[in-house]
């Protein structure tokens, strides 16, 4: 049976999340799997670029940051200089590779891609597989070496087969969304279990504590606490300690109107027992609520990719997206006294092709990496 590699970067959490998705697909048919952060063989400086630097200029000069990103995206130069920037990562990563001797490798992150077609001119027998977790096509994604490249919608496929990427090399597929998104909930056990009221609606505020959006989801809650609205603002703040900390003090403040969350691992759970999920609007985060037909609030759109998901949010009348926290907070006042545009927004999510499940996804590969020979 063969075995797979997952190539993976620890900037942000969709990336690896969705390599767990797949290594649990995995597991479950007892292949042989392996997960490799790419950031951990990085020197200093490179380690400190993609954990925090990153948020640093998207958070605080983000002009600065969308302009890189548009640069690099239209330049059809940009594959070959980002690629041999990477050969020393490749140096270091190369003896995991050797010792595991992957026959399938699956990257989840640009910077996996890169490292795997450089194996693979070294190793034309391995099958590489880029999976995106974003709605919009990347370049460094759109390597020669690449024999299957999954991404979500048919747009960014256009656009990779303008790259000069095989279209039959192409499936629609992803970004890979855990099993526990696909299991029916029952949301007056949930709520119990989370002791909310049974009878309020619930916003789900999350993955919004990167740099300053830690004020800007205090905001959405304290304006969703005044509201003259049965409804309760569920704040997940994850691993990040500072927002924790800051949401605490709100629900203090606005007992049983404000409920503050840290990490949980049942975040399944919470988002089918939500009315609306207010989120930045990553990859991975839209794909779990069109999974779960969860009308969508978008805030602080990271320039570049996120844009590009905020255009999908719109073209497709699926949420909203607000830059303000003032706007957010009169978008949810006015959902809540008309439900049809949330309705609308439902309806609409039904209409889209779901191809998130991990089990379809990772078939697909073993498919096509049988066929190869």
């Amino acid at each position: 049976m063969a075995k797979i590699l997952f190539l993976t970067c620890s900037a942000g959490t969709g990336h690896t999340m969705a390599s767990n998705a797949l290594a649990e697909e995995c597991r479950r048919r007892n292949i042989d799997c392996k997960i490799v952060d790419c950031v951990e063989y990085m020197n200093f400086f490179t380690k400190w670029s993609f954990r925090k630097g990153w948020i640093f200029f998207s958070s605080f000069v983000p002009q600065v940051y969308g302009n890189i990103y548009k640069l690099l995206q239209k330049n059809k130069f940009s594959v070959r200089i980002i690629r041999n920037g990477y050969k020393p990562l490749f140096k270091n990563i190369k003896k995991v590779l050797q010792e595991y001797d992957p026959d399938i490798i699956i990257n989840t992150h640009p910077v996996g891609a890169i490292i795997s077609s450089l194996w693979k001119k070294e190793n034309p027998d391995v099958f590489v597989v880029a999976q995106s977790t974003d709605f919009q096509a990347i370049s460094a994604l759109s390597h020669p070496e690449m024999d299957m490249l999954c991404t979500p919608i048919k747009e960014s496929k256009e656009q990779f087969v303008k790259w000069g990427v095989d279209p039959k090399k192409i499936f629609l597929m992803g970004p890979p969304v855990r099993h526990s998104f696909f299991e029916e909930i029952n949301k007056d056990d949930v709520k119990r279990k989370f002791n909310l009221d049974l009878d309020s609606r619930l916003v789900l505020i999350a993955r919004g504590g990167i740099g300053s959006a830690v004020s800007h989801t205090k905001k959405i809650a304290k304006g969703i606490a005044g509201l003259q609205h049965n409804v309760q603002a569920v704040v997940v703040s994850g691993n990040n300690k500072k927002m924790k900390s800051e949401i605490d003090k709100l629900a203090e403040e606005y007992p049983g109107k404000i409920i503050s969350l840290g990490f949980v691992d049942n975040f399944n759970e919470l988002l089918f027992a939500s009315d609306i999920y207010v989120c930045k609007p990553g990859g991975l985060s839209l794909s779990e609520a069109i999974n779960g037909n969860l009308p969508f609030i978008a805030f602080k759109a990271m320039p570049g990719q996120e844009e590009f998901n905020v255009d999908f949010i719109r073209k497709n009348k699926i949420g909203y997206y607000e830059k303000k926290s003032s706007k957010v907070v009169k978008i949810i006042n006015k959902v809540l006294e008309d439900k049809s545009e949330l309705n609308e927004f439902k309806n609409n999510m039904q209409k889209l092709d779901k191809n998130f499940s991990p089990a379809i996804i990772l078939g697909k590969i073993l498919n096509n990496y049988e066929k190869k020979d």
